[in-house]
Protein backbone atom coordinates (compact mmCIF):
# COMPACT_ATOMS: atom_id res chain seq x y z
CA UNK A 1 0.00 0.00 0.00
CA UNK A 2 1.41 3.34 -1.08
CA UNK A 3 0.04 6.88 -1.27
CA UNK A 4 1.69 9.55 -3.40
CA UNK A 5 0.98 13.10 -2.28
CA UNK A 6 1.55 15.61 -5.08
CA UNK A 7 1.16 19.34 -4.60
CA UNK A 8 2.79 22.27 -6.40
CA UNK A 9 5.13 19.80 -8.18
CA UNK A 10 6.30 18.44 -4.83
CA UNK A 11 5.93 14.72 -4.30
CA UNK A 12 6.06 12.61 -1.13
CA UNK A 13 5.41 8.88 -1.07
CA UNK A 14 3.78 7.54 2.11
CA UNK A 15 4.16 3.87 3.05
CA UNK A 16 1.69 1.34 4.49
CA UNK A 17 2.03 2.48 8.12
CA UNK A 18 1.35 6.12 7.24
CA UNK A 19 -1.92 7.75 8.31
CA UNK A 20 -2.19 9.36 4.85
CA UNK A 21 -1.85 6.00 3.11
CA UNK A 22 -4.54 4.50 5.35
CA UNK A 23 -6.92 7.38 4.61
CA UNK A 24 -6.37 6.93 0.88
CA UNK A 25 -7.80 3.39 1.08
CA UNK A 26 -11.05 4.38 2.80
CA UNK A 27 -14.48 4.36 1.19
CA UNK A 28 -15.92 7.28 -0.77
CA UNK A 29 -18.39 7.94 2.04
CA UNK A 30 -15.61 8.22 4.61
CA UNK A 31 -13.62 10.47 2.26
CA UNK A 32 -16.64 12.74 1.78
CA UNK A 33 -17.16 13.30 5.52
CA UNK A 34 -13.45 13.60 6.15
CA UNK A 35 -13.21 16.35 3.53
CA UNK A 36 -16.13 18.25 5.09
CA UNK A 37 -14.50 18.10 8.53
CA UNK A 38 -11.10 19.01 7.12
CA UNK A 39 -12.42 22.16 5.43
CA UNK A 40 -13.64 23.45 8.82
CA UNK A 41 -10.36 22.55 10.55
CA UNK A 42 -8.31 24.00 7.71
CA UNK A 43 -10.06 27.35 8.02
CA UNK A 44 -9.31 27.47 11.75
CA UNK A 45 -5.72 26.43 11.14
CA UNK A 46 -5.19 29.13 8.52
CA UNK A 47 -6.65 31.76 10.84
CA UNK A 48 -4.25 30.63 13.57
CA UNK A 49 -1.32 30.86 11.16
CA UNK A 50 -2.24 34.41 10.18
CA UNK A 51 -2.70 35.45 13.80
CA UNK A 52 0.68 34.04 14.84
CA UNK A 53 2.54 34.92 11.62
CA UNK A 54 3.41 31.28 11.11
CA UNK A 55 4.33 29.80 7.76
CA UNK A 56 5.94 26.49 6.83
CA UNK A 57 7.51 28.39 3.94
CA UNK A 58 9.60 30.54 6.30
CA UNK A 59 12.59 28.25 5.84
CA UNK A 60 12.57 28.71 2.07
CA UNK A 61 11.63 32.40 2.11
CA UNK A 62 14.58 33.14 4.42
CA UNK A 63 16.79 32.88 1.35
CA UNK A 64 15.17 36.11 0.09
CA UNK A 65 15.56 38.06 3.31
CA UNK A 66 18.57 40.15 4.20
CA UNK A 67 19.94 39.77 7.75
CA UNK A 68 18.43 42.53 9.91
CA UNK A 69 20.62 45.53 10.75
CA UNK A 70 23.55 44.04 8.82
CA UNK A 71 23.48 46.02 5.61
CA UNK A 72 24.24 42.76 3.81
CA UNK A 73 22.23 41.51 0.82
CA UNK A 74 20.02 38.45 0.94
CA UNK A 75 21.36 35.14 -0.34
CA UNK A 76 19.42 35.66 -3.59
CA UNK A 77 20.60 39.24 -4.06
CA UNK A 78 24.18 38.15 -3.41
CA UNK A 79 23.76 35.33 -5.92
CA UNK A 80 22.44 37.59 -8.69
CA UNK A 81 25.30 40.04 -8.14
CA UNK A 82 27.81 37.21 -8.63
CA UNK A 83 26.29 35.36 -11.58
CA UNK A 84 27.95 35.72 -14.98
CA UNK A 85 26.14 37.48 -17.79
CA UNK A 86 23.11 35.63 -19.12
CA UNK A 87 24.84 34.71 -22.37
CA UNK A 88 27.84 33.28 -20.50
CA UNK A 89 25.55 31.15 -18.35
CA UNK A 90 23.92 29.89 -21.56
CA UNK A 91 27.35 28.88 -22.85
CA UNK A 92 28.12 26.93 -19.68
CA UNK A 93 24.87 25.00 -19.98
CA UNK A 94 25.49 24.32 -23.67
CA UNK A 95 28.98 23.04 -22.87
CA UNK A 96 27.60 20.76 -20.18
CA UNK A 97 25.01 19.22 -22.46
CA UNK A 98 27.73 18.50 -25.02
CA UNK A 99 29.95 16.87 -22.39
CA UNK A 100 30.56 13.32 -21.21
CA UNK A 101 28.92 14.20 -17.89
CA UNK A 102 25.55 14.63 -19.54
CA UNK A 103 25.93 11.54 -21.71
CA UNK A 104 27.08 9.42 -18.78
CA UNK A 105 24.53 10.40 -16.13
CA UNK A 106 21.62 12.22 -17.80
CA UNK A 107 20.34 13.24 -14.40
CA UNK A 108 18.68 16.31 -15.94
CA UNK A 109 16.49 16.79 -19.00
CA UNK A 110 18.14 19.19 -21.45
CA UNK A 111 15.00 20.80 -22.85
CA UNK A 112 13.53 21.40 -19.40
CA UNK A 113 16.71 23.01 -18.06
CA UNK A 114 16.87 25.33 -21.07
CA UNK A 115 13.23 26.30 -20.49
CA UNK A 116 14.02 27.00 -16.84
CA UNK A 117 16.94 29.16 -17.98
CA UNK A 118 14.57 31.36 -19.94
CA UNK A 119 11.91 31.40 -17.24
CA UNK A 120 13.93 31.84 -14.04
CA UNK A 121 16.43 34.61 -14.81
CA UNK A 122 15.48 38.25 -15.33
CA UNK A 123 17.88 39.99 -17.70
CA UNK A 124 18.97 43.60 -17.37
CA UNK A 125 19.53 45.91 -20.36
CA UNK A 126 22.09 44.86 -22.96
CA UNK A 127 25.57 46.27 -22.32
CA UNK A 128 26.85 48.48 -25.13
CA UNK A 129 30.36 47.33 -24.27
CA UNK A 130 29.89 43.55 -24.19
CA UNK A 131 26.61 43.13 -26.04
CA UNK A 132 25.46 40.89 -23.20
CA UNK A 133 22.88 41.06 -20.43
CA UNK A 134 23.49 40.97 -16.71
CA UNK A 135 21.15 38.92 -14.53
CA UNK A 136 19.35 41.31 -12.20
CA UNK A 137 16.89 39.03 -10.40
CA UNK A 138 15.13 35.68 -10.35
CA UNK A 139 11.61 34.93 -11.47
CA UNK A 140 9.98 31.84 -10.01
CA UNK A 141 6.45 31.02 -11.06
CA UNK A 142 4.61 30.61 -7.76
CA UNK A 143 4.72 31.52 -4.10
CA UNK A 144 5.88 27.93 -3.46
CA UNK A 145 9.22 28.96 -4.87
CA UNK A 146 11.32 26.14 -6.21
CA UNK A 147 14.86 27.49 -5.95
CA UNK A 148 16.19 24.07 -6.85
CA UNK A 149 15.50 24.90 -10.51
CA UNK A 150 18.09 27.66 -10.20
CA UNK A 151 20.34 25.40 -8.11
CA UNK A 152 20.42 22.83 -10.91
CA UNK A 153 21.67 25.47 -13.33
CA UNK A 154 24.28 26.95 -10.99
CA UNK A 155 25.50 23.44 -10.14
CA UNK A 156 25.82 22.71 -13.86
CA UNK A 157 27.73 25.96 -14.27
CA UNK A 158 30.19 24.88 -11.56
CA UNK A 159 30.85 21.61 -13.39
CA UNK A 160 31.15 23.23 -16.81
CA UNK A 161 33.44 26.03 -15.61
CA UNK A 162 35.79 23.82 -13.59
CA UNK A 163 38.65 24.43 -12.72
CA UNK A 164 37.60 28.08 -12.37
CA UNK A 165 36.98 29.09 -8.77
CA UNK A 166 33.33 29.04 -7.74
CA UNK A 167 32.16 32.49 -6.53
CA UNK A 168 31.46 32.64 -2.81
CA UNK A 169 27.85 33.71 -3.42
CA UNK A 170 27.16 30.54 -5.39
CA UNK A 171 28.79 28.40 -2.69
CA UNK A 172 26.56 30.07 -0.09
CA UNK A 173 23.47 29.55 -2.26
CA UNK A 174 24.30 25.86 -2.67
CA UNK A 175 24.90 25.38 1.05
CA UNK A 176 21.58 27.02 1.92
CA UNK A 177 19.66 24.89 -0.59
CA UNK A 178 21.33 21.77 0.77
CA UNK A 179 20.35 22.70 4.35
CA UNK A 180 16.57 22.87 3.80
CA UNK A 181 14.80 20.11 5.72
CA UNK A 182 11.05 20.84 5.60
CA UNK A 183 8.53 18.93 3.49
CA UNK A 184 8.43 21.92 1.14
CA UNK A 185 11.54 20.75 -0.72
CA UNK A 186 10.50 17.44 -2.30
CA UNK A 187 10.99 18.53 -5.90
CA UNK A 188 12.67 16.37 -8.52
CA UNK A 189 15.08 19.27 -8.98
CA UNK A 190 16.31 18.80 -5.41
CA UNK A 191 17.47 15.27 -6.25
CA UNK A 192 19.13 16.57 -9.42
CA UNK A 193 20.79 19.45 -7.58
CA UNK A 194 22.19 17.24 -4.84
CA UNK A 195 23.49 14.72 -7.34
CA UNK A 196 25.18 17.49 -9.37
CA UNK A 197 26.80 18.77 -6.18
CA UNK A 198 28.02 15.25 -5.49
CA UNK A 199 29.55 15.12 -8.97
CA UNK A 200 31.26 18.48 -8.51
CA UNK A 201 32.81 17.49 -5.19
CA UNK A 202 34.39 14.51 -6.93
CA UNK A 203 35.48 16.41 -10.04
CA UNK A 204 37.04 19.19 -7.97
CA UNK A 205 38.97 16.70 -5.84
CA UNK A 206 37.13 17.72 -2.68
CA UNK A 207 36.02 14.23 -1.67
CA UNK A 208 38.84 13.69 0.83
CA UNK A 209 40.45 11.04 -1.34
CA UNK A 210 38.17 8.29 -0.01
CA UNK A 211 34.69 9.78 -0.56
CA UNK A 212 34.45 10.69 3.14
CA UNK A 213 33.39 14.25 2.32
CA UNK A 214 30.61 12.88 0.11
CA UNK A 215 28.87 10.82 2.79
CA UNK A 216 26.21 13.35 3.74
CA UNK A 217 25.52 14.75 0.26
CA UNK A 218 25.24 11.18 -1.04
CA UNK A 219 22.85 10.28 1.78
CA UNK A 220 20.70 13.37 1.22
CA UNK A 221 20.41 12.56 -2.46
CA UNK A 222 19.26 9.00 -1.85
CA UNK A 223 16.97 9.82 1.09
CA UNK A 224 15.21 12.58 -0.88
CA UNK A 225 14.75 10.25 -3.84
CA UNK A 226 13.34 7.43 -1.70
CA UNK A 227 10.89 9.73 0.11
CA UNK A 228 9.67 10.85 -3.33
CA UNK A 229 9.24 7.25 -4.44
CA UNK A 230 11.90 7.44 -7.13
CA UNK A 231 12.99 3.90 -6.31
CA UNK A 232 9.50 2.59 -7.07
CA UNK A 233 7.84 1.69 -10.38
CA UNK A 234 7.82 5.28 -11.60
CA UNK A 235 5.66 4.78 -14.67
CA UNK A 236 2.92 3.32 -12.53
CA UNK A 237 3.39 5.69 -9.61
CA UNK A 238 3.76 8.98 -11.49
CA UNK A 239 2.68 8.74 -15.10
CA UNK A 240 -0.64 7.06 -14.31
CA UNK A 241 -1.45 10.23 -12.39
CA UNK A 242 -0.47 12.43 -15.35
CA UNK A 243 2.45 14.08 -13.60
CA UNK A 244 4.55 15.88 -16.25
CA UNK A 245 7.93 14.73 -14.92
CA UNK A 246 10.12 14.35 -17.98
CA UNK A 247 13.19 13.37 -16.02
CA UNK A 248 11.72 10.21 -14.53
CA UNK A 249 13.52 7.63 -16.74
CA UNK A 250 16.89 9.22 -16.02
CA UNK A 251 16.24 9.56 -12.31
CA UNK A 252 15.18 5.94 -12.09
CA UNK A 253 18.47 4.73 -13.56
CA UNK A 254 20.66 6.98 -11.47
CA UNK A 255 18.82 6.56 -8.18
CA UNK A 256 18.75 2.79 -8.39
CA UNK A 257 22.47 2.80 -9.16
CA UNK A 258 23.10 4.96 -6.10
CA UNK A 259 20.97 2.78 -3.85
CA UNK A 260 22.74 -0.42 -4.88
CA UNK A 261 26.11 1.22 -4.36
CA UNK A 262 25.30 2.71 -0.96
Amino acid sequence: MRYLSSKHNRHILYGPTSYRAILATQTDTFAKYREEIWQVLKLSRNNWKREHHYSTLSEISSIETAPPHSGSPSVIEYLCESLPNYEVLCEYLTDFFASDFYDSYQIVHKEKVLRDLQDCFVKGPRSHKTGQHTIISLNLDSKKKNYYKVGVMTAIMCLASHPKEVPEAIEVFHKVLTSFVSAKVFYTERVQFLFLRYLYINVAGLDGGDQSHCIFIHGLTIDTAIHMGLNEDLRRLYLSKNHPIEEIPYLEIVVMDLIHGR
